[in-house]
């Protein structure tokens, strides 16, 4: 997952060239801006209902929507802080 102020992209384990990182539209994403909520059923990790992906258990998927909702809500400029920590 790569993540920054304005957006964030998920990509597959199966990339080619795990040392490159595409443009974000290359990616399943989603710009910060243009979510509505982003909340977890179980494994799952949805964002505005759709699924985003499932991760390897409910407390680990509890703590992932947890910090992408925290950078969701924060302002912009405080993002990138957010992220580095």
């Amino acid at each position: 997952m790569c993540l920054d102020e304005n957006r964030f992209v998920l990509f597959t384990i199966e990339s080619p060239n795990p040392g490159y990182r595409p443009e974000a539209s290359s990616g399943i994403g989603f710009q910060w801006d243009e979510i509505e909520r982003i909340t977890r059923d179980g494994k799952k990790i949805l964002v505005n209902g759709n699924l985003l992906l499932k991760e390897s258990s409910p407390e680990a998927a509890f703590r992932l929507a947890e910090f992408l909702r925290e950078i969701w809500k924060a302002e912009k400029s405080q993002r990138r802080s957010l992220i580095a920590s």
